[in-house]
């Protein structure tokens, strides 16, 4: 059986083309709360295709990322993205990075290890940024149709409980 955070491989191009970005505030904030100078090194977990990468390298910061997933990270490195692929629970970080981040992915993470390994990945001082998009909870007709489609290709979903 696969593992559910193995899927997005299968559909890498798309995902890329579809899955919604964040908002430049967002970086913002993690750059100034993190005291981030251009230069400083971000290791990304869960780099995926690399949707959150440009949030932080169009501020300066030198990214590298970390994917399990060889198709996922294919495309991230098609776009110039310093990409390795290994999971993070096999990583062995050595305190060289001033954030640790991860977007849309600290979830499918081992918290038996992350944590840690976390805090071994960053520099004295450093900073964790953990983020998600939320999707806008529809209401009415739209939100009815929406909810069937989850209904019938993916039910556990549909209560929120993932």
């Amino acid at each position: 059986m696969r593992e559910r955070a193995n899927v997005f491989g299968e559909a890498a191009e798309t995902y890329d083309r579809h899955r919604p970005g964040y908002p430049d505030a967002l970086f913002d904030e993690v750059v100034v709360y993190g005291g981030l100078q251009r230069g400083d090194r971000a290791l990304e977990l869960g780099i995926g295709t690399g949707l959150a990468t440009p949030g932080f390298t169009n501020r300066g910061l030198t990214v590298h990322g970390i994917e399990h997933d060889e198709a996922m990270a294919a495309v991230a490195r098609a776009k110039g993205i310093d990409v390795e692929t290994i999971r993070f629970e096999d990583l062995n970080p050595t305190g060289e990075y001033a954030l640790v981040y991860a977007a849309q992915a600290w979830h499918w993470l081992d918290p038996a290890v992350s944590y840690d390994r976390a805090a071994d990945a960053l520099a004295p001082g450093g900073s964790i940024a953990l983020f998600w998009n939320r999707p806008e909870e529809f209401t009415g007709p739209l939100g009815a149709d929406i909810n069937a489609v989850y209904q019938q290709l993916a039910p556990e979903l549909v209560d929120g409980s993932t």
